[in-house]
């Protein structure tokens, strides 16, 4: 589990995200847009980002997490049970 809702690095252009303490459409804004939690879904919990500018993202579901290259414009992903690291 994650220890904070947000940490950024600002040299390196990433944002590590734990979505499982965010709350549903909980606007967060970060240096290049805007990231926010969708629905609970059968297959993995959603998550939305609007960019204007390119970052790495990594966010932190409960049980899984998921590594992105984030380009400028609105993304919809899902972190899924396919990218837990458990066995």
């Amino acid at each position: 589990m994650c220890e904070s809702l947000l940490s950024i690095d600002e040299t390196q252009r990433e944002v590590i995200w734990c979505v499982a303490l965010s709350h549903p459409d909980q606007r967060i804004i970060i240096p290049w847009g805007v990231l926010w939690r969708g629905r609970d879904l059968p297959e993995g919990l959603e998550i939305w980002v609007e960019a204007h500018a390119p970052f790495f993202l990594i966010a932190q579901g409960e049980r899984a997490m998921r590594a992105e290259a984030i380009t400028p414009g609105r993304h919809r992903l899902v972190i899924t049970w396919l990218d837990s690291t458990e066995g």
